[in-house]
């Protein structure tokens, strides 16, 4: 069987010139191959997605974030084209029990860089993706990213002081990398020594020196990064911060004369500080070396060729209306009614005036609320900006601004369903992607006692609502559900294990019911479902102590100075 997408607008119809010719078996899988790459080159394709179903060869392809299956081949073609690619990124076509990275150079291909392979065992064969990095280096300049002119003037201000840190935040996929890129640009010249630590590589930058992360042999972020320190770097760009010792390494690089670019996964920039002062780094050291916190998603721009005036136009909130919309239909020079994405930014500068309002706060009630420095716009009203100008749609700022609150309480609703044997409902398709590669995991659970069930302690006055208290592997379990763009470490979540232990006591005190464990199940957009299981009961209620103890001292405090 041979399908092909014809509502994946934006180019020719991929494959079908290959499948199907008289052909030998290795020929077909290297012209599969080059149209399928030239194809998604051509189109602005970002990510390749070969994966072997029980039938089937899918093609799945990521256009403006957007992930669409566009061809079914015959399953038949799987191992060869899997080996095909295997041979050009240099990887081991021998083994095919084990993931593997690589790279493969595609010089030959107008304006393509080169390309990024993984390769995953799954059960019908093994799955390659293919992160098309095409980039061009005239296109690594700030002025590109899509910021508003303050925000442009704060980025630049905080990129040409001699040190300090500046952060981006955000999800997997929201541009966090290509924005430090740019900023690498605006001060590359041949009088700064700027260097990268970057796991992997994405874009080659001349007169940079860029070092891959390999935790095989013991290179880590954080032994990079000191080994750096003795280069005599003027700008040093790490590619994440991970860890306790990766954030120490870099606060410590900031403190010391240098320029320090990072991403952090958070949710917001008001929260960036948080989540690193969660980590263990020591608030005022925080405040001290960190001079900007930008947070960013990226949302599909209308397309200006077929964009559709808005019947009655929408109040965006902000001055101004959503005076466009997408057309469904879409046409030749884009999908859908979206064509590119645009970058949607959120700026905290940590200025004297906000480092002295932090500490008075953080020395009064023993933590502070950055996100309230956040006086220019916070992301939902950048997103509406770019609405008011005819950017994007006002759909398009909804989905980006609210999607993981969405994607987290639709989670629980199907969860709900499906555990209750109540009919599905119907949900937008990334919380029913989730919902699926949960199902799994949910099998686990037997003998519910209760579903969002209301909890409450007298002894130690705290309320809230449980997901789920059943048997999980046949022991009783406080079980809660949770959604996110890709596992998280377990030193992370934490504070999971605390929550969940505070409802085991609340159970304890109201039915006097013991639970034997707590278990997170997480369903995440990258397609895997992670469960973090903990037995230790004793660990997790002696924080929950020092939690409510700290925080009934601070209030004491607080109040105490009123």
């Amino acid at each position: 069987m041979v399908y092909v997408n014809e509502n994946f607008s934006r180019a020719p119809q991929p494959l079908r010139a290959t499948i199907g010719r008289s052909q030998s078996d290795d020929n077909q899988a290297v012209n599969t191959l080059r149209q399928l790459i030239g194809d998604a080159v051509r189109r602005g394709i970002s990510d390749i997605h070969i994966e072997p179903q029980q039938d089937t060869l899918n093609i799945r392809q990521r256009l403006d974030g957007e992930l669409a299956l566009t061809a079914s081949l015959p399953l038949a073609l799987a191992p060869r084209l899997i080996s095909r690619i295997k041979v050009m990124a240099e990887l081991d076509i021998a083994e095919r029990r084990l993931p593997q990275d690589g790279r493969i150079n595609l010089a030959e291909v107008s304006g393509l860089t080169d390309l990024r392979v993984s390769t995953v065992p799954t059960l019908w064969g093994e799955k390659a993706v293919l992160r098309i990095l095409n980039h061009p280096r005239a296109q690594l300049t700030t002025a590109s990213l899509g910021m508003t002119k303050l925000q442009r003037q704060r980025f630049m201000s905080a990129l040409f002081q001699p040190q300090g840190l500046i952060l981006v935040t955000g999800p997997t996929g929201s541009g966090k990398t290509l924005t430090l890129y740019s900023g690498l640009e605006e001060l590359n010249n041949e009088q700064r020594n700027i260097s990268t630590v970057e796991d992997p590589i994405e874009i080659h930058l001349d007169g940079i020196n860029q070092i891959a992360v390999n935790e095989k042999i013991g290179l880590s972020f954080s032994r990079v990064l000191r080994a750096l320190l003795r280069q005599d770097p003027d700008v040093i760009m790490v590619g994440e911060i991970r860890d306790l010792e990766t954030a120490t390494a870099a606060i410590r690089a900031a403190q010391t004369g240098h320029l320090v670019l990072s991403t952090l996964h958070s949710g917001s920039a008001g929260t960036a500080l948080s989540r690193l002062h969660q980590m263990g780094i020591n608030f005022f050291d925080l405040t001290s070396t960190v001079s900007l916190i930008m947070a960013q998603r990226l949302a599909r721009r209308l397309c200006d060729h077929c964009k559709q005036t808005t019947v009655t136009p929408t109040r965006a909130g902000v001055p101004g209306t959503a005076p466009f919309q997408a057309n469904p239909d879409g046409c030749v020079h884009c999908s859908q009614g979206y064509r590119g994405r645009v970058g949607i930014f959120e700026q905290l500068p940590i200025d004297a005036g906000a480092v002295r309002t932090l500490h008075e706060t953080h020395s009064r009630c023993g933590f502070a609320d950055p996100s309230r420095l956040i006086t220019h716009k916070n992301l939902r009203d950048a997103a509406l900006e770019q609405v008011a100008t005819g950017m994007i749609s006002l759909e398009e700022a909804d989905r980006i601004t609210k999607a993981a609150t969405t994607r987290g309480t639709d989670m629980h609703t199907l969860t709900e369903h499906y555990l209750k044997n109540e009919k599905l409902p119907k949900v937008p398709p990334i919380s029913d992607f989730l919902f699926k590669i949960s199902k799994k995991e949910l099998s686990r659970i037997d003998q519910i006692h209760t579903l969002e069930g209301a909890l409450y302690s007298k002894q130690l006055g705290i309320a809230g609502t449980v997901d789920c208290i059943a048997e999980h592997d046949g022991q009783l379990a406080i079980i809660d559900f949770k959604t996110s763009k890709k596992p998280k470490p377990r030193e992370w979540i934490e504070h999971y294990f605390v929550q969940a232990m505070g409802y085991g006591c609340m159970l304890y005190e109201m039915k006097n019911i013991a639970v034997k464990k707590l278990v997170i199940i997480m369903a995440c957009e990258n397609g895997e479902c992670v469960v973090y299981e903990e037995t230790d009961k004793t660990k997790y209620i002696r924080l929950l102590g020092r939690y409510i103890n700290k925080f009934v001292k601070d209030k004491l405090e607080f109040y105490g100075t009123k």
